[in-house]
């Protein structure tokens, strides 16, 4: 007996078989990437959100990089001040430095005026001015004027003596010291320009002058306010009047006029650069003074710019 054949029912039922059977591993892997296609989308959600936020916090540190553009004039104004402070500081200890050197100095002179053919006659001299002419008052006219007219001429051959000698300005032992003079020119809405200094000597320099020794500070004080007068002159405004005040523990120093604020700076500062540059007290204290031109808004606090400007 032999096998019957296939029948065409039989091959069909193979064939589905099949297509089942591929079409079911391809389903089963469509599934894989739909899970993986939905990992996706959550993955560029959470990719979308850290962007956005990574380009917020960009956007928010441009933002505080801008404005600290704002906060330069002041932090400056702020650094500026204290560095004047520190070198009006620097002055005080190099006027007392100079004090010292020049009473060493003058010692020394008396020291060789007393041992001289002129001793007696500085015996005479310090003898008037502590015994005899506390006193003098209670003497006739006629004595106190003979007794003046001899001490005058007893005065007069020591500072002939002094004068012979070709004095110069005792120089002091320390390093060279620089420090540092504003400027600065503001012009308010229809008003005259005014160029302020701002200088590195204490302010009580000048509020309490009287009560203290003519040193150093009010020295660079007369010698800034000296090149601001020869300035103004030179410009025409013999009128003008430097006004002095104190400003965070500085002397402020000011004058108004008419003129082109962009060549008013240069001009005062090198009139100011000029009066303290052939200062021979400076030189003699190793001082060195350099004159500055700055913004306005760096010299003034806000609040002045707000409200108007005055060297008080």
């Amino acid at each position: 007996m032999g096998v019957s054949p296939r029948r065409i029912q039989d091959a069909h039922e193979l064939v589905e078989l099949w297509h089942r059977a591929a079409v079911g591993r391809e389903l089963h892997e469509a599934e894989g990437f739909e899970d993986q296609i939905a990992e996706a989308h959550a993955q560029r959600i959470e990719i979308d959100e850290r962007i956005a936020s990574l380009s917020a916090a960009r956007d928010s540190a441009h933002a505080r990089a801008d404005a600290l553009g704002a906060e330069v004039d002041g932090r400056t104004y702020e650094a500026m001040f204290d560095v004047l402070l520190e070198q009006a500081r620097a002055v005080e200890l190099r006027a007392v430095a100079l004090r010292e050197a020049e009473d060493g100095e003058d010692s020394d002179w008396l020291r060789q005026l007393g041992s001289g053919p002129l001793a007696p006659k500085l015996a005479e001299y310090v003898e008037f001015r502590q015994k005899v002419e506390p006193g003098l008052s209670a003497f006739p006219v006629t004595y106190r004027s003979v007794v003046r007219q001899h001490h005058e001429a007893v005065k007069q051959e020591l500072t002939d003596w002094f004068e012979a000698q070709d004095l110069k300005p005792v120089k002091v032992d320390a390093k060279p010291l620089t420090l540092d003079v504003v400027l600065a020119v503001d012009v308010p809405e229809d008003e005259l320009a005014v160029i302020m200094a701002v200088l590195p000597v204490a302010s009580d320099v000048q509020a309490r002058w009287a009560e203290r020794h003519d040193g150093l500070g009010m020295l660079i004080a007369a010698r800034a306010v000296e090149g601001l007068y020869k300035c103004a002159h030179a410009m025409g405004h013999r009128e003008a009047q430097v006004l002095f005040g104190g400003h965070r523990g500085l002397i402020a120093v000011e004058i108004e006029l008419e003129g082109d604020p962009v060549d008013l700076g240069p001009a005062f500062a090198g009139a100011v650069q000029a009066a303290l540059d052939r200062a021979p007290e400076l030189e003699a204290a190793k001082i060195r003074a350099q004159v500055g031109v700055l913004p306005v808004e760096q010299v003034l606090p806000p609040e002045a710019l707000e409200g108007g400007a005055d060297a008080g």
